[in-house]
């Protein structure tokens, strides 16, 4: 999908990545775009674009240049882009299920 896209400035531009679980960073750098899949299909983000969120599914695709490609499998996550800062946040979908759910003490007050 990414083939579609270039870069014609001669100078090339880069989006900051950070993708994240709960307890760890499991990358971040500075990488030529990100590929992932949310409900209308897939999608990439390449330097300059628009502010964006997304909740994204199945995997990230990292293409930290032209040739090379990082990819996270995933379940769920949370994609945001603003000003060439890509953050991704997977295994939320845990962490809200149990915020949501009442713990068993206030479950036996009840």
């Amino acid at each position: 999908m990414l083939g579609r896209f270039g870069n014609s400035n001669k100078q090339e531009q880069h989006l900051h990545v950070m993708v994240r679980d709960i307890d760890n960073v499991l990358y971040e750098g500075d990488v030529y775009a990100i590929s992932s899949i949310n409900k209308r299909g897939p999608f990439d983000i390449l330097p300059f674009h628009n502010n964006f969120i997304a909740l994204v599914q199945e995997k990230i695709t990292i293409h930290v240049d032209k040739k090379q490609q990082l990819e996270f499998h995933i379940e769920t996550g949370i994609l945001r882009q603003v000003r060439n800062k890509v953050e991704v946040f997977i295994g939320v979908e845990h962490v809200a299920s149990q915020i949501d759910a009442p713990s068993e003490e206030e479950h036996a007050d009840k």
